[in-house]
């Protein structure tokens, strides 16, 4: 049978196993490496963007060290998206250092991806033009996918839900505690102390900021400024 390395990706930890998640990637591509002739050795992984180049994800960056070793004939995804979902100079790189080491990319719902000497599976004047295809509508369908993302938050934020991730200090209902030093600091500044009595204040009662050790004026200053409503 001939060697081969497995790779698979998703954009997050929920994604590892909703969807076609890790193990289900793993699954389908181990049933078409056997079906096909091939025996995976080693298997590549990462939990993270597409949009980022291969030298920057740990899983993809470990499979092309691992090709330097060489003893393996091809490389084995579920589909071109696993590989990248950004701009086509992630793909490229990424194929650039599979064609160096003389290892074909296979996709098993796309087919090979690469060029390679001697891949007589690879042949046709119009290989490249099909990549190229098969990326432009990898892309397109991430440019759908962020638009129909922003368009939710915006109907959340229409509808008056938290959307902008970090919630402003004092507004966490997870984070009782940052409520009510909220609550110490407005009662503090509508009894007339500055804000640099406040920090003390504050400090001295221990209630302290999100990440530093103790107030500052200027924090204090900038949470009060924007007042209950625009917290």
């Amino acid at each position: 049978m001939k060697k081969a390395l497995g790779y698979a990706r998703v954009s997050g930890r929920t994604q590892a196993t909703d969807g076609t998640g890790l193990d289900e990637q793993v699954a389908q591509v181990t049933e078409w490496a056997t079906l096909n002739g091939y025996e995976i050795v080693e298997w590549f992984k990462d939990s993270i963007t597409g949009e980022l180049p291969w030298d920057k994800r740990p899983g993809v960056r470990a499979l092309v060290e691992r090709l330097a070793v060489n003893g393996v004939e091809a490389i084995l995804v579920h589909q071109l998206d696993r590989i990248a979902r950004g701009k086509a100079g992630i793909f490229e790189g990424f194929f650039g250092a599979a064609e160096a080491a003389g290892v074909p990319v296979v996709s098993v719902v796309d087919g090979v991806l690469t060029e390679v000497e001697g891949d007589d599976c690879f042949k046709s004047a119009d290989a490249e033009l099909v990549r190229n295809i098969k990326q432009a509508i990898v892309r397109a369908e991430k440019r759908k996918l962020v638009g129909r993302m922003y368009l939710g938050r915006m109907r959340a934020k229409a509808a008056g839900k938290h959307v902008d991730g970090k919630y402003a200090y004092g507004t966490d209902p997870n984070k009782p505690e940052e409520v009510t030093t909220l609550a110490r600091m407005r009662q503090l500044h509508s009894a007339g102390l500055t804000v640099y009595r406040i920090c003390k204040v504050l400090d001295s009662e221990g209630l302290k900021p999100r990440k530093a050790a103790s107030w500052s004026a200027n924090v204090v200053s900038s949470i009060l400024s924007k007042g209950p409503s625009q917290i």
